[in-house]
């Protein structure tokens, strides 16, 4: 008998988690954020409060909002785009070393795959992301300084028969500088280069 009525003491105080959470709008200013969960307290009177965790993710949401001059976004589709702002600096060799996986080895391909449907007409979704990914290398590689981007055409991008990019021997011999500025300037073509685009999603699928 005591063991039951503890047990309906206990399923008393357990909170029930359907009713745990409410999805209410969320107003800052000019700016609205829909489907926020609410925490509904078990006290019937209280009001629904915002927990730390979300109060936290509005705040992102809000700056990320305010910098592209969003007026309204969801909750949870700010959750799925997994946008974070705060991310840790890449150290220069990590932006090095991303411009070189994630734009230059697959610079040939992405650039077939524009060349081979650009006369489609309407061009499919796959060719137009295609050349819009080469359209932002591109513009990020023209806004370097001559000699960088000498360095990255003739490096990578005139590539040869093969497939194989030239030997960097040959590089600093046609343009015509020492090993040591060319590997310098190299790295700090890669460099520049990481800083613009690491900001764009590489990938076009």
């Amino acid at each position: 008998m005591l063991i039951s009525k503890l047990a309906e003491i206990e399923a008393a105080n357990q909170p029930n988690i359907l009713e745990m959470i409410v999805y209410k709008p969320f107003q800052n200013g000019d700016m609205l954020v829909e489907n926020v969960p609410h925490t509904l307290p078990n006290d019937e009177e209280a009001k629904p409060y915002l927990s730390h965790k979300v109060l936290l993710q509005l705040s992102y949401m809000f700056r990320y909002m305010e910098k592209h001059h969003i007026k309204r976004l969801s909750y949870h589709q700010f959750e799925k785009a997994v946008i974070k702002i705060d991310q840790p600096k890449r150290t220069k060799k990590e932006l090095i070393d991303y411009v070189l996986d994630e734009w230059i080895r697959p610079y040939q391909l992405v650039k077939m795959k524009a060349r081979i449907d650009q006369f489609k007409d309407p061009m499919d979704e796959e060719s137009r992301k295609a050349q819009e990914w080469l359209n932002l290398f591109h513009k990020t590689l023209e806004a370097l300084p001559e000699l960088h981007r000498d360095i990255i055409k003739k490096k990578y991008l005139e590539v040869k028969s093969d497939g194989k990019y030239s030997m960097d021997v040959l590089v600093y011999d046609q343009l015509h500088i020492t090993k040591y500025v060319y590997y310098k300037q190299k790295a700090e073509a890669l460099y520049r280069m990481g800083l613009v685009l690491s900001k764009y999603k590489a990938c076009y699928e």
